[in-house]
């Protein structure tokens, strides 16, 4: 948080004119106690002062530092996107979109392999990231912040899949292209939301160590396979035949 913004949270909620504990720590430690409690409990059955007590300080600290619950309650989806964003950098996942049109088919299909992958790794740990637990209560009870954190985080992410796609399948219209990002990101949700039953589902005690190397590669070649598929189709129904040249006539 700035300095600006935080001086216009301390008018917001009347708090000290110095802060309560040390900066950066006070404030990481804060983001991390929030974090952890609105995972487990969602954001209306989560108080500001539970979370000062888990991140041992006062609750003037944290009003403090970010202002109000919901004010508090985007920093923790703010840093959750930025953890996900080094994860698929890091992954050498996030290509700027100019510099796709110089990739193959094949570099393009490997770069959504690691996309995927570092998003599968994220949501599913192990340890899972507190980002699957938040992001699926937002969605089944969501809050007025849900606009916002769709705006300015998701449709980000949303916009370099759609990038990758509309590459590998040029002859598809951004209706489609956007249903093949959302087949691609439902899958990945699903093996987070069904995480807990997973186990019972495959039949086995524990999840495979490999399960996330070996989940991406399915997903990965299920969508490519999909992409290449409604682009052949796409391709054909535009191709001329004698019936649509004798129509013309």
């Amino acid at each position: 948080m700035s300095p600006r913004s935080q001086r216009a949270a301390i008018r917001r909620v009347g708090a000290p004119a110095e802060p309560i504990a040390s900066g950066d720590d006070t404030q990481a430690r804060v983001l991390t106690a929030a974090s952890e409690l609105f995972a487990a409990h969602g954001f209306a059955r989560t108080t500001i002062r539970e979370i000062a007590e888990r991140a041992g300080v006062n609750v003037a600290a944290g009003h403090y530092h970010f202002g109000s619950k919901r004010e508090l309650y985007l920093a923790v989806a703010r840093a959750q996107f930025d953890t996900l964003d080094a994860r698929i950098a890091s992954a050498n996942a996030d290509v700027e979109e100019g510099a796709l049109d110089g990739l193959s088919r094949a570099a393009l299909g490997a770069l959504l392999g690691r996309r995927i992958h570092a998003m599968l790794a994220f949501l599913l740990g192990p340890p899972p990231s507190p980002h699957g637990a938040i992001m699926l209560g937002e969605l089944s009870h969501p809050t007025d912040a849900l606009p916002v954190i769709v705006r300015e985080y998701v449709r980000p992410q949303q916009q370099r899949v759609v990038a990758i796609i509309a590459r590998l399948a040029p002859s598809l219209d951004a209706r489609a292209i956007q249903q093949c990002c959302f087949s691609i990101v439902s899958q990945v949700f699903f093996q987070r939301l069904m995480l807990p039953a997973m186990p019972d589902l495959m039949g086995v005690a524990a999840l495979p160590r490999d399960h996330v190397r070996r989940t991406a590669e399915h997903i990965t070649a299920f969508a490519l396979a999909a992409i290449t598929g409604l682009e052949r189709a796409s391709r054909a129904a535009r191709a001329p035949t004698p019936a649509r040249e004798n129509r013309k006539r």
